[in-house]
């Protein structure tokens, strides 16, 4: 089984060196992933209508602290 991962941040290193952290997990344990990267929450949100959808998705979400959810 495939496993298809959506990995959200805005600084390509960081979505980059995620995608490489999920990649050598699986190899390690045989397992399948596909991986769609994407700059935006609204990139990613766009993209999860298709088909198949996400099994797991990292959205790297950080805000300051005097702004955060109340």
């Amino acid at each position: 089984m495939e496993f298809t991962i959506g990995i959200c941040d805005d600084l390509e290193e960081e979505r980059l060196a995620l995608a490489n952290m999920i990649r050598t997990y699986a190899q390690k344990r045989g397992k399948s992933v596909r991986l769609r990267l994407f700059s935006s929450g609204m990139e990613l949100l766009d993209s999860a209508p298709e088909p198949g959808g996400f099994r797991f998705f990292f959205w790297i979400f950080l805000c300051p602290i005097n702004q955060g959810l109340r």
